[in-house]
């Protein structure tokens, strides 16, 4: 009986599916740029008539009186006497920090440093950096100016937040005040660090009147403004609606593209401050909201795909995790853009479409990932990449788990632990978000999809997983996807030692011909110590907020017999 409720809930919460139409464009990403071995270098190579202007174009945004990084290449005898630095960073091709490899795709906004470029950097380097004749700078072009129009809506921070120097990254998040009283069109955000020294990046969450609760919660109780928030903000559905980082340049406003925001909700703002770059100081950072006054012809959605059971084995220099995700439904997936996430022990990422046919296609790869550097990849226009149905993503996942790569803790360096799916700084994810692309609906409103899930709630006598998924999969065909969404967001923070492999294997299992026989010996076993873990926290209430627009209420689950 237990595999039977399984394998349903299995079936309709991890089928990826969308309801927009196909649309043109190509899959294939461009050829990388080319790259000319710094042939035709000029040997007279000065600051004013040929790095400046490099400077101005790929270091700037970052190396500027008050940015985040530690010297400013915006004047000349700050760039001579760091000139070693920067010849090794560019050498090394940590500079401009770009993650992502150009030869699976190319993305808006990239900060990619030409070859040319970089062999002129380490020869004018090389030389002694010359500063030349101020009167061979080359002129700027005069180019006409675009200005953005005023943001509808500016949100700011309730109070300034000075960032803990306790640790080296503060992860903070703050709830804006505003409410959205009717459905929003959301079109750009454009986030403004208070203090540019400290703030590395800012992401903005959408949370959904059913998680708004849960969100006053944490910030109730915790101390100060905000709320500490490593892996996420811990309430709504996690949604990112935008963000900020170093160098990030947000495009032209597209009136007929929009994140849609439904009534009741609210925004969360998530701060990552490095106190390592600068002495703490009050920020108050803000964000600005490009709103449409009419409804968009395509939605933009941001979904997760995580995988949750990764075990990293203590010592394992080459951990290798890899996920699935299927398009189990009946339209394609259009995909507009990424956001790769792991921790500190990561070291490479990739996501590739594989299609049923044998096909492949590339949506990033990370050779070398850099936890300093996160931010969202979005898709040049027209190359939106289609997952028809039958194909899958695949994200995978490699971390150094070996003891030369150990945090270092009051001078001494940690032994290699196993490490599983968390928030905190010494934990790890497996985690990419896709932003889709669907044609626009109208929304009438949250639709109840668990309308019988109380009652028979009410009545369970088994464990607390079992029951939830067994009251789902007699609710409704979406109710299973709800309210173990809803769960795991809720629950992942204090379960997620025994939650992510169960979840995992169910993923896993629904795949496999023989689903009842795999969910009933391979899950099953899993199923008790998820129980003893989620049970007290439904029993107290703290995840009915999260399954709220289902509806489903879990507190009053009856005692396990």
């Amino acid at each position: 009986m237990r595999s039977m409720r399984l394998v349903v809930l299995a079936a309709s919460l991890f089928a990826c599916s969308s309801t927009e139409k196909p649309a043109a464009g190509q899959d294939a990403a461009p050829p990388a740029p080319a790259v000319d071995g710094g042939a035709g270098v000029s040997a007279s190579i000065t600051w004013h008539a040929s790095i400046q202007p490099l400077m101005e174009q790929h270091c700037v945004s970052c190396h500027v009186e008050g940015g985040i990084a530690p010297f400013v290449l915006n004047a000349y005898e700050s760039a001579k006497r760091n000139a070693g630095a920067v010849a090794g960073a560019v050498e090394a091709k940590r500079m401009p920090p770009w993650m992502p490899d150009p030869s699976c795709r190319r993305y808006q906004h990239e900060r990619i440093l030409p070859e040319a470029d970089r062999q002129t950097i380490l020869e004018w380097v090389k030389a002694g950096a010359p500063e030349g004749d101020p009167s061979q700078a080359p002129r700027k072009p005069q180019t006409a100016s675009v200005e953005r129009p005023k943001p509808t809506l500016v949100l700011n921070m309730k109070e300034a937040y000075t960032p803990d120097s306790s640790h080296p990254d503060d992860y903070r998040c703050f709830p804006l005040d505003h409410v959205f009283e009717k459905e929003t069109y959301l079109a750009v955000v454009d986030v403004t660090p208070g203090q540019r020294s400290l703030v590395h990046h800012v992401i903005t969450y959408l949370v959904e009147p059913a998680g708004v609760a849960a969100m006053e919660e944490l910030d109730a109780r915790d101390p100060g403004p905000g709320y500490t928030c490593f892996g996420g903000p811990r309430a709504g559905s996690n949604r990112n609606l935008g963000g900020w980082v170093p160098g990030y340049t947000q495009g032209a406003i597209n009136t007929k593209a929009a994140q849609v925001i439904p009534a009741g909700s609210r925004i969360v703002m998530q701060v990552h401050y490095n106190t390592l770059t600068a002495k703490p100081a009050p920020d108050n950072t803000s964000v600005d909201l490009y709103l449409l006054d009419l409804p968009p012809e395509v939605e933009l959605r941001t979904e997760p795909l995580a995988n949750l059971g990764i075990q990293i084995e203590a010592g394992d220099a080459n951990s290798k995790q890899v996920q699935k995700f299927y398009n189990d439904g009946s339209k394609p997936i259009r995909i507009a853009g990424v956001t790769p996430h792991m921790h500190q022990l990561g070291r490479e990422l990739r996501v590739n479409v594989r299609r049923k046919d044998g096909g492949s296609t590339c949506l990033v790869d990370i050779p070398k990932w850099n936890f300093a550097w996160q931010q969202n990849y979005r898709f040049l226009p027209g190359e939106e990449v289609e997952v028809m149905p039958g194909d899958y993503m695949e994200l995978e996942c490699i971390y150094d788990n070996s003891a030369a790569n150990q945090p270092v803790v009051n001078g001494e360096r940690q032994p290699p632990r196993k490490v599983i799916w968390g928030e905190g700084t010494a934990d790890e994810m497996c985690l990419n978000y896709i932003v889709t692309a669907r044609p626009y609906e109208k929304k009438q409103g949250p639709e109840p999809v668990c309308k019988d899930f109380n009652q028979c709630f009410d009545s369970c006598d088994d464990g607390a997983s079992v029951c939830s998924l067994v009251c789902a999969s007699r609710s409704g065909p979406g109710c299973p996807r709800c309210v173990l969404t809803g769960l795991i967001t809720c629950v992942q923070h204090d379960c997620s030692e025994s939650g992510g492999p169960l979840i995992t294997c169910i993923q896993n299992c629904s795949r496999n011909e023989a689903q009842e026989d795999c969910i009933e010996n391979e899950c099953g076993p899993l199923m008790p110590a998820f129980d003893k873990c989620v049970t007290p926290i439904l029993k107290a209430g703290k995840c009915d907020s999260a399954t709220a627009v289902c509806p489903a209420k879990l507190s009053t689950l009856q005692p396990t017999k």
